[in-house]
């Protein structure tokens, strides 16, 4: 399994949406793909609670793919790319990490 990390920060307009906003609207367009990508598990976002340093990020991304092919496919998938394009006017500084267990 491949575990899939996107750190995030808000633009501007990512603040104006209000946190809770945002961070519904991404759930739900990303969690759409569960099902839609073979070998896509499991998909949030979560925002921050507690921002304990200036340089912290805002929104989290973890996902969980069956293999190193799955999250390919993902990274390229249409449907990623779409939400990728929405999202971009609310999040900048991406930060990602992945790895296998």
């Amino acid at each position: 399994m491949i575990k899939h990390h996107i750190l995030w920060r808000y633009t501007p307009d990512g603040l104006a949406y209000g946190k809770e906003a945002l961070t519904a609207e991404l759930n739900r367009r990303f969690k759409g793909l569960v099902g839609q990508l073979e070998g896509l598990r499991f998909i949030e976002i979560r925002s921050t609670e507690v921002k304990a340093d200036p340089g912290f990020h805002d929104l989290l991304l973890y996902a969980e793919f069956d293999d190193k092919a799955a999250l390919e496919r993902y990274m390229l998938d249409a449907g990623h790319a779409e939400i990728r394009d929405w999202d971009q006017q609310y999040v900048c500084d991406r930060a990602g990490f992945d790895y296998e267990v």
